[in-house]
Formats: C-alpha cells, sequence, structure tokens
C-alpha cells in the first residue's frame, strides 16, 4: 500500500515539474540569477500584491571586497577574480512600497555586435527587504499558512534548504486548518503525536489529489530538513506544487460554493444585502 502511495507521489511529483518546466504559474526566470542590471525581472510588490517592482535610478550601488582588492597585486591575477557585492532600491509602481536587495556581482560574458565579447556584471541576489513573493497566496488561504509561505519566499534567496522546512511548516498550518489532527490513537489507547506524513496520508483520504501534491512536498523539505543539497531549482518546484494545492483547496468551485451555502445558512438568506 505504502509503496503505491510513494508510486503515484513520484508521477504526481514529476508531472507537476514538467508542467512548471513549461511556464507554469511561477516564472522562473524572475527567480532564477544572474539578473542584468539593465533589465531586471519585474518582480511582484510584497506589500500591495498589485504592483510590479522597479529599479529606482541611480540607486544601484557596486563595492569590490577587501580580498579581491589585494588579490589584483598578484602576479597571475585576472579580471574574472573580481568580487563584489551591490545594494539597490526598487520601488512598487502601484503603492511605491521601498524595497531593498543586497547581494553578490557576477562577472559574465556579454556580446554585442559593436564591441565582441566582454565582460558584464550580473547580479545575484541573496537577500530582499521586503522580499518579493514567489507564488501568489489565495485571499481565502489562512493567515497563518500565508506568513510561512513568506518566510519561505524571503530566504529563498540565501537559503533553499531553510526556505524548504518554511514550506514544511506551511504544510504542518494547512492541516491544522483542514482540520487533520496532530494527535493519533495507538492500538493500545495511547495518544501519540502524529509526523506530518501520517497527516497527510490522513488529509489523501477526503482529497486524494492534492494529498498527493503535499507528500511531494514533504520529500522535498525532508531533502532541506537533512542535508543542504537543495536547490533553488527544486525549491520552485516546491513552490510550484504548494500553489496547486492552494489553489485546489481555497479556490475550487466546491470551496466557494461551500463557503457562500455556509454564509446563506448564517444570515438565513442571501448575503448581498
Amino acid at each position: 500500500m505504502l509503496a503505491s502511495i510513494l508510486q503515484i507521489t513520484l508521477f504526481s511529483y514529476l508531472f507537476y515539474r514538467l508542467i512548471s518546466r513549461q511556464g507554469g504559474s511561477v516564472n522562473r526566470l524572475h527567480f532564477t540569477p544572474p539578473f542584468c542590471p539593465s533589465a531586471l525581472p519585474s518582480w511582484g510588490c510584497p506589500h500591495c500584491s498589485d504592483g510590479a517592482l522597479a529599479l529606482v535610478k541611480k540607486s544601484l550601488r557596486v563595492e569590490e571586497t577587501s580580498e579581491s582588492k589585494k588579490d589584483r597585486s598578484h602576479p597571475d591575477w585576472d579580471p574574472e577574480w573580481i568580487r563584489q557585492r551591490f545594494s539597490i532600491l526598487l520601488r512598487c509602481g502601484q503603492c511605491h512600497e521601498p524595497v531593498f536587495a543586497v547581494g553578490n556581482v557576477r562577472l559574465k560574458e556579454d556580446h554585442d555586435d559593436v564591441h565582441g565579447w566582454s565582460l558584464a556584471d550580473a547580479l545575484v541576489p541573496t537577500f530582499f527587504e521586503p522580499a518579493p513573493p514567489v507564488i501568489r497566496i489565495p485571499p481565502a488561504c489562512p493567515k497563518e499558512v500565508g506568513a510561512e509561505v513568506t518566510g519561505a519566499s524571503a530566504l529563498y534567496w540565501s537559503s533553499p534548504s531553510s526556505a524548504a522546512n518554511r514550506i514544511r511548516a506551511a504544510i504542518e498550518r494547512l492541516m491544522d486548518d483542514r482540520g487533520i489532527s496532530r494527535k493519533g490513537k495507538t492500538k493500545n489507547g495511547k495518544f501519540v503525536d502524529l509526523t506530518l506524513h501520517a497527516r497527510i496520508e490522513r488529509f489523501a483520504t477526503k482529497n486524494q489529489e492534492v494529498g498527493q501534491t503535499l507528500l511531494a512536498i514533504k520529500w522535498l523539505g525532508n531533502t532541506g530538513s537533512h542535508s543542504m543539497d537543495l536547490t533553488a531549482d527544486d525549491m520552485l518546484d516546491a513552490f510550484e506544487l504548494l500553489l496547486h494545492a492552494l489553489e485546489e483547496i481555497y479556490e475550487s468551485k466546491s470551496f466557494r460554493l461551500k463557503k457562500l451555502a455556509s454564509s446563506i445558512i448564517k444570515k438565513k438568506g442571501p448575503v448581498t444585502k
């Protein structure tokens, strides 16, 4: 039984990985550095969620590290040895929220018809304050779940493994919201803490498709918890799968109709009045 579940889970994970590669809900180009300073991605605003962030003119500052400056005295010094750090100010075109970003500068080969090949600066962000959201959080999503997803978006740039832990926490909060107990009863009547895997399996008896998706995310999260091998691309897979799960739970037709019916029953009449 367990082997069958894992096989289906793996298929679900690989399927959504394929979908994401073909331009799914996460714009991977926006979250895959390095970036050209003159053509930064239009990251979404972390404050209003409606506008896009744009670079404030003349806000880019680049400084060479002390160690890099010392290396210039080496007889074999090469421009590719240069190591720099940057800071920029971004601003939302809708609500004008300021966002600061810092990180490292990587030299990247560039080519144009006039100058031929040359080395150009490319930005590799490691921190945003506040961080642009990697995925959209459905309005009906509980704030406890949303807070963990927001935290994962912030950690994504510096530590994909740490971001995976926040995604794992988001699933725990999601199970809480779906009424899946954190405790289970053994055969001898003793109550024990349920693992996240066990909670997801209980949830899957009610919603098999989303349950499979959550199990796939959990396996990615396990990698982040037990090793540092999780890549940024792996994390984008996790975000992609999580968005699918949240949309299926909180934006499906059945969810909206159940919520509407509950509101009508509570008011004992039309909700538009």
